[in-house]
């Protein structure tokens, strides 16, 4: 097994591997990080996935992991009319 780790006043930096093959490293400060991990699956595959974190939340992705559908386009204009009339001043809020 590899192991390292830094912390400082900037941050902190760490990684390792394990000796079945999985890998990880982080690298942040107090409100954002970023890094990433690797494994190989029950499948023989190898999974991989790359990710942000902090104020927007933990945001992962990888070529496995399942995908929103896309918005439908009558949603898409609906909420572009509605920034629209908001911008205008115009609020439809049901009252």
């Amino acid at each position: 097994m590899q192991q390292s780790q830094e912390t400082d006043e900037r941050g902190f930096r760490y990684s390792y591997e394990t000796s079945n093959a999985i890998r990880a490293e982080e690298v942040g400060d107090g409100s954002q990080r970023h890094g990433g991990f690797s494994y190989t699956g029950d499948d023989g595959k190898l999974y991989s996935i790359t990710y942000t974190a902090g104020v927007g939340g933990f945001r992962p992705q990888g070529a496995h992991l399942p995908v929103a559908p896309p918005i439908p386009e009558a949603i898409l204009l609906a909420l572009e009319q509605n920034t629209r009339d908001e911008a205008a001043g115009i609020f439809d809020d049901d009252n």
